[in-house]
């Protein structure tokens, strides 16, 4: 009697996994979320359970919230998403939640949709820990550009805000910050067009992954007439992550590429 309850149980589990929809909404097409589906479609395949993921091309809310939406109609068992407005998915998350639908946020949180927990990096101590060393970088003088693919994302403004306490109270100045969209061509254009516009821009800070390499394909093309800046690092460090409210543990990492101008950016791994 007692193998067979447990047997009726084990078949009783396996149909219900089997019978589960997940539901997972990225921020844009790039390498960082390609990963993240291969790691979505792989937990649903070892799970049993059928997970449907999508991304818009660029940085779209109204895309998310469409898709949002279209999970909620059809009944999902639970949704992941990374917001790319926090307070403009509070509406349509809560709705999901009234409907006994399970939301989690990745990567870019919202706190005020209640949503059950964040999965992602600490950002406001990732932007922090590069102002600290854009500080040693600089000698605690010059003048920064910013380059970033939202202006409202929660990871994005926290990277960004933790960068500027960093610095704040030295002589570093930041010049602007630069909105991409998410989109890899116009931030290789933003970037070459900070260069012409400040001819003493000392350094670049790159919020996303794909800033970094973007600022430095445009130094690396003009750093022959910009003569006396001789070396170039990108930092590529861990940042504290966030899990259910706990932080874990980081390491950091210096690594030097060509010449040009200085860089401290986002670790390529990260969105």
């Amino acid at each position: 009697m007692r193998k067979l309850l447990v047997v009726l149980m084990t078949l009783v589990l396996a149909v219900m996994s089997l019978a589960l929809t997940i539901g997972v909404i990225g921020k844009s097409v790039h390498p960082y979320w390609s990963q993240v589906e291969q790691g979505v479609k792989a937990a649903g395949k070892a799970l049993g359970v059928d997970v449907r993921f999508f991304v818009p091309q660029k940085e779209d809310i109204n895309a998310q919230l469409q898709m949002l939406e279209s999970f909620i109609a059809q009944k999902f068992d639970g949704i992941a998403i990374a917001p790319s407005d926090p307070t403009a998915v509070i509406p349509t998350v809560k709705k999901a939640l009234q409907m006994g639908i399970p939301v989690i946020t990745l990567d870019t949180d919202s706190p005020e949709t209640g949503r059950y927990v964040y999965i992602g990096t600490d950002n406001y101590q990732a932007g922090y820990s590069a102002g600290l060393i854009m500080k040693q970088l600089l000698n605690g003088k010059g003048k920064v550009v910013i380059g970033t693919g939202s202006l409202t994302a929660m990871n994005s403004l926290q990277r960004i805000q933790g960068f500027k306490d960093a610095i704040a109270g030295t002589e570093i100045q930041v010049l602007d910050t630069l909105n991409d969209e998410e989109d890899g061509a116009r931030a290789v254009s933003l970037a070459e067009s900070a260069l012409n516009a400040h001819p003493d821009l000392d350094a670049f800070f790159g919020v996303y992954a794909y800033n970094g390499p973007s600022q430095s394909a445009r130094c690396e093309k003009c750093r022959k007439n910009r003569k006396g800046k001789d070396s170039m690092l990108r930092h590529n460090y861990r940042y504290p992550s966030v899990r259910k409210g706990r932080s874990n543990s980081s390491n950091n990492g210096t690594e030097t590429l060509h010449d040009g101008i200085p860089l401290c950016g986002n670790a390529v791994f990260d969105e």
